[in-house]
C-alpha cells in the first residue's frame, strides 16, 4: 500500500480576517494552499484526501480529524494570530504522544525558511484536562490511530506575512517545499545520488510510472537494472533475478540505488557467461549454486574458458 495523507483547510467561508490587512482571510488562503499541497503531494505518488469538498462548507473539528482514518498523516493548515504584530514564527502543533515531533519539526522549519520569517519555526503540543490532546482536530486524528498536526503558517496579525501569503507564486512555492519535505519523510525521495545505466535500483513505496500509472506491489518487491537515464526519466528493464523485463519509464525520484551484493555479482557473472538464464536456474540445486560460486571466486568474476563452462554443465547434467 502507498502513502495516504488527509489535508484539512482550516475554518470555512470567510473566516479570520486579518486586523492588519483587510484583503487577507485565513480561511480563503489556507484553502488555496491545501489544494496546491494536494497537487504536489500527488506528484510523488501519494494518495491525498481532503476533509471538505467545498470551501463554504463547515465540518466539526472532531469529525475533520476522524476523516483521516486509514491515513499515514493528517495536516490541518492554518495561519496564527496574536496581539503583537512582529511575531511571525510558524508552528507545528503535534500530538502529546510525540509521534508527530519529527515531521512537525521538519515542516515548521521548512515554512520559516521558505517564508523568510524573523523567528524560527517551532513545535509544540498541548494537553487537555486529562491525558488527551487539547485540540479537537488532533484528538480526532489520534482517535483513529493517525498522526494529526495543526500547521500554522506564521501569523496573519503580521503585515508582511499576509502580504507574502497573498502572492500566488509564494503560495505555490510554499506548497511545493512542504510536499518535498513530506515525500522525503516517507522515503519517497532518496537524496541526490546520480543514477546511471546498469545501476541496480529499488522502487519506492507509493511510486508511479512516468505516465502517472501506479507501480504495482510486485515491482516494488524486486530489484531492477536501469536501461537508460535522461534527466529525471529513467527506464528500468530487467529484474535482477532474471524473471522479468518490463522496459518501464519512471521518475528517478522514486528510485534508490542499491549496493551490489556478492550474490548479485555471482548471478550476473553466471548469466554473462551463459551458465544460467535466471535465478530460478541458479536455485535448482544447492550443489549447482555452490559450483557457480566457487568458479566465480576462482576466476575473480572474469570470463572463464569454454572448458570450464563445459565442466560446469557436465556437473549439472550428471546431477
Amino acid at each position: 500500500m502507498g502513502i495516504k495523507i488527509c489535508l484539512d483547510a482550516g475554518h470555512y467561508a470567510n473566516y479570520n480576517n486579518s486586523p492588519v490587512n483587510k484583503d487577507y482571510w485565513e480561511s480563503k488562503v489556507v484553502w488555496e494552499l491545501h489544494l496546491l499541497l494536494k497537487k504536489y503531494l500527488e506528484s510523488y505518488g501519494i494518495e491525498v484526501i481532503t476533509t471538505r469538498a467545498k470551501q463554504e462548507k463547515d465540518l466539526p473539528l472532531l469529525e475533520r480529524g476522524k476523516k483521516a482514518k486509514d491515513c499515514d498523516l493528517f495536516l490541518s493548515l492554518h495561519t496564527n494570530a496574536c496581539s503583537v504584530e512582529y511575531v511571525d514564527y510558524p508552528v507545528a502543533i503535534v500530538p502529546i504522544n510525540g509521534k508527530g515531533n519529527d515531521i512537525g519539526k521538519k515542516l515548521a522549519l521548512c515554512i520559516s525558511s521558505v517564508m523568510g520569517t524573523d523567528q524560527k519555526g517551532q513545535v509544540i503540543s498541548k494537553k487537555g484536562s486529562g491525558n488527551w490532546d487539547y485540540y479537537s482536530v488532533i484528538y480526532g486524528a489520534v482517535s483513529v490511530d493517525v498522526v494529526g498536526i495543526i500547521l500554522e503558517h506564521s501569523f496573519h496579525t503580521n503585515l508582511r506575512t499576509t502580504q507574502w501569503l497573498l502572492d500566488q507564486d509564494n503560495l505555490d512555492k510554499l506548497a511545493k517545499a512542504e510536499a518535498e519535505v513530506i515525500a522525503k519523510h516517507f522515503g519517497l525521495i532518496k537524496g541526490e545520488e546520480k543514477l546511471n545505466k546498469n545501476d541496480i535500483v529499488t522502487v519506492s513505496k507509493g511510486a508511479t510510472y512516468y505516465n502517472g500509472a501506479k507501480v504495482p506491489d510486485w515491482v516494488l518487491n524486486k530489484k531492477w537494472v536501469i536501461k537508460s537515464v535522461s534527466g529525471d526519466r529513467a527506464v528500468i528493464d530487467k529484474s535482477t533475478d532474471g524473471e522479468f523485463s518490463i522496459n518501464s519509464p519512471i521518475n528517478v525520484k522514486y528510485l534508490t540505488k542499491v549496493k551490489e551484493t556478492d550474490e548479485d555479482k555471482v548471478l550476473k557473472w553466471a548469466k554473462d557467461n551463459g551458465l544460467i538464464t535466471s535465478e530460478t536456474d541458479l536455485n535448482k540445486t544447492v550443489a549447482f549454486r555452490d559450483v557457480i560460486t566457487m568458479l566465480y571466486r576462482a576466476y575473480n568474476g572474469k570470463q572463464t574458458y569454454r572448458c570450464i563452462r563445459n565442466k560446469l554443465r557436465f556437473l549439472l547434467y550428471r546431477e
